[in-house]
């Protein structure tokens, strides 16, 4: 397999940015505790930011600690459970304004606040993907082809990053030795051969879709309504 560039990785470094960021998010709770008690709208403002700051180290650190799907699926022997999505959608997941945008609807619509914080599941792309890969690790290594040309290796699934011109031979063979197919509907021509793929080679009963949360992205072009 040709060699293909690699995301930063740093096991060490990451746990202390993961420690950092807890630490900092305890901080801030504790300043939003002590502005409930004093009235103090100045402490609240610190505390949120606290919690904030600690959310991005924390999150930061977890991508740089990530494993390569490489040394997972060489520890767990196990057929493992293969996620597949758009990499574009992916890439738009990770930008500020799209955290910021949920936020702003949670905060506009008790609707999409109960969906977002009170469903027991994130609708932020990346954190969802951390929540599949605590739920699916107990049945299998939860593992996904890594975005080419990505500094940091995304959220949950461990990412194994190929070659474009091996990358349909690679997944193929991941698809045939799964024990589930988690798929995220997306509109790139990637996922859509992905899918047809997964529809040639894979049993139903192996097949798990996560459908779109807002409203809007049922009325996109999505290839897996085709």
């Amino acid at each position: 397999m040709p060699s293909v560039p690699q995301p930063y990785r740093n096991a060490f470094a990451g746990r202390i940015a993961k420690l950092a960021g807890w630490a900092v998010m305890f901080v801030g709770m504790v300043f939003v505790f002590g502005a409930h008690c004093h009235d103090s709208p100045e402490l609240m403002l610190y505390g949120l930011a606290a919690i904030a700051a600690g959310y991005f180290v924390w999150f930061r650190g977890s991508r740089i600690a990530a494993l390569p799907a490489e040394a997972l699926l060489s520890s767990d022997k196990r057929p493992p459970v293969v996620f597949i999505r758009s990499f574009g959608e992916e890439e738009h997941a990770y930008r500020p304004a799209e955290l910021f945008g949920l936020v702003g609807r949670a905060m506009t619509s008790i609707r999409a606040y109960n969906r977002i914080f009170q469903a027991g599941a994130s609708s932020w792309g990346p954190v969802m993907q951390w929540q599949l890969d605590r739920l699916f690790g107990d049945i299998g290594p939860f593992v996904a082809i890594g975005r080419p040309g990505e500094k940091l290796a995304g959220m949950g699934a461990a990412r194994l990053y190929v070659d474009d011109s091996e990358w349909q031979t690679v997944v193929s063979g991941m698809f045939r030795r799964a024990r589930l197919i988690v798929v995220a509907p997306g509109t790139t021509p990637g996922l859509r051969w992905e899918i047809a793929e997964v529809k040639r080679t894979v049993s139903p009963e192996k097949i798990l879709f996560i459908l779109p949360e807002r409203e809007e992205q049922y009325r996109a072009p999505l290839y897996i309504l085709e």
